[in-house]
């Protein structure tokens, strides 16, 4: 007699109401969340996020080669400096609330990739149970509630490793190219 488990069982309409949109509630959770976190706790900007704000003002002036003399390079300023030229498009923002959001907005991005990956290889109870622990890690909040330059990087990080795990469930060598 050959058993199967659970979850391959059931067809997508079968599937309990939590599990067919749990991505949708997972983001939502996040989503609230993060908002209670940036309302209710103090926002401080080290050394470091104001060095980030200066270098992207100095590259949305245009000013490249004196945003990177003699310092580290990293995309967080230039994600901040485009994100703020964006915004200012429509409404006006300053380079704090540029790289908050750009922070905020990574933290919820990388979750997608995380719950599709986990869903993928552990079924959709699984990938709701990790979402909700995503959504609510208290240190994945901090990252993603703060001026600090790791949201960008872990949100490119699971991207990276969902493409590379969709890549490998495809046969076809067209899956690993990017365009």
């Amino acid at each position: 007699m050959m058993t199967t488990s659970f979850e391959t069982t059931r067809t997508r309409g079968q599937e309990p109401w939590l599990v067919r949109h749990g991505m949708w509630v997972v983001l939502g959770l996040a989503a609230l969340v993060r908002g209670a976190a940036l309302t209710l706790l103090p926002s401080v900007i080290g050394t470091d996020g104001a060095r980030y704000m200066l270098r992207a003002a100095q590259l949305s002036a245009g000013k490249w080669e004196t945003a990177f003399v003699n310092v580290d390079f990293n995309l967080f300023p230039i994600g901040i400096a485009w994100l703020h030229d964006l915004l200012a498009l429509g409404v006006p923002v300053s380079f704090e609330q540029a790289g908050m959001l750009l922070n905020v907005s990574a933290g919820l991005l990388l979750i997608y990739p995380l719950y599709r990956i986990t869903r993928r290889l552990y079924g959709g109870i699984a990938a709701v149970t990790a979402g909700v622990y995503l959504a609510c890690l208290p240190e994945l909040i901090g990252v993603t509630c703060a001026f600090v330059r790791e949201a960008p990087y872990l949100c490119v990080l699971a991207w990276a490793y969902y493409y590379v795990i969709s890549a490998l469930d495809n046969p076809d060598d067209r899956a690993w190219r990017l365009g």
